[in-house]
C-alpha cells in the first residue's frame, strides 16, 4: 500500500498561515494552490503548501482595483 500524504483542512491551514479561509480558497481558485475537495471539505497537503509557498517568494504581487472581478 502507497503512503497516503499528510492532509490538513483548510481552517487548520489558516489558523497556521494567520489568514482567513477566505483567502486560502482564493488562492486555490485563482492562484494554482493545490488543494483536494474531500466529501464537501477541501483540504491541502502539507508539503504541496510549503512547495506552492516557495515557489511564489519574491513573486511581484499583482495589482487588483476596488470592484473588478474576473
Amino acid at each position: 500500500m502507497t503512503n497516503i500524504p499528510t492532509m490538513v483542512p483548510l481552517k487548520e491551514l489558516s489558523q497556521t498561515l494567520k489568514v482567513s479561509i477566505l483567502t486560502l480558497r482564493n488562492a486555490i481558485e485563482k492562484d494554482g494552490l493545490p488543494a483536494y475537495k474531500i466529501c464537501g471539505q477541501w483540504r491541502v497537503v502539507e508539503e504541496e503548501v510549503i512547495a506552492w509557498l516557495k515557489s511564489k517568494k519574491n513573486q511581484p504581487k499583482q495589482e487588483v482595483r476596488r470592484g473588478e472581478r474576473d
